[in-house]
């Protein structure tokens, strides 16, 4: 982690001084830009935990919101950044089912963005597996979609449903994403927890396709 040269410490450098966009050595230091989001919030898009956890043990607000109300735990989950989500949700300020503008949370994030120790990490601190977006889809519809087995697993290994409906009228399930994917090992790996209770969707779809129920 950069540090801070003692010589600037000693003088009498006003280290809150902003430039003619707004921007502090903080900023800088940071990530720099003069679009007006918190250093915070660029050290937890850039991944760097011991930034976020200094400003935060600083005293820095976790309560940023973008314009389309998305958290910073939003954007450490989306960029995979697992030291920086567990430094956040050491902040009692922050909700971790906090939903932006389309309903997503950052648990829906990790799992599109496939990262499973950042999926479990998250379910470990009661991230809801079960929430679902505006358009019905649920962190199972995103693991399922993109094929990846470690996500699908840690959900399911937190109770996740399986057969939640989009919004849409088609109504697809994860069980139906992931009969589109051709991913066998997702496929099966639902297909064991679903069991008897497998949608006649589902089965439709399986026999239309001519895939193979194991």
């Amino acid at each position: 982690m950069p540090t801070v040269d003692p010589a600037c410490l000693a003088c009498q450098t006003n280290v809150n001084q902003a430039d003619e966009d707004g921007n502090t050595p903080l900023h800088a230091a940071a990530y720099f830009d003069a679009s007006g989001q918190p250093p915070l919030f660029y050290a937890c898009e850039a991944g760097h935990s011991e930034a976020v956890a200094a400003m935060l043990d600083a005293g820095a607000a976790a309560t940023y919101l973008d314009p389309e109300q998305r958290t910073l735990l939003h954007w450490a989950s989306v960029g995979g950044h697992t030291a920086v989500c567990q430094a956040l949700l050491t902040s009692q300020q922050l909700d971790i089912n906090a939903r932006d503008g389309s309903g997503r949370t950052a648990l829906h994030n990790a799992a599109y963005a496939e990262h499973p120790e950042l999926v479990e990490l998250l379910l470990q601190h009661q991230a809801d597996p079960n929430a679902q977006d505006e358009q019905g889809i649920s962190a199972m519809h995103w693991a399922a979609s993109r094929q990846s087995s470690g996500v699908v697993q840690a959900l399911i290994d937190h109770n996740a449903f399986i057969n939640h409906t989009e919004y849409h009228p088609e109504r697809l399930t994860p069980l139906d994403y992931a009969a589109m994917t051709g991913n066998n090992e997702v496929r099966v790996g639902l297909w064991d927890v679903a069991g008897a209770g497998l949608s006649r969707e589902l089965h439709r779809f399986v026999e239309c396709s001519g895939l193979l129920v194991l």
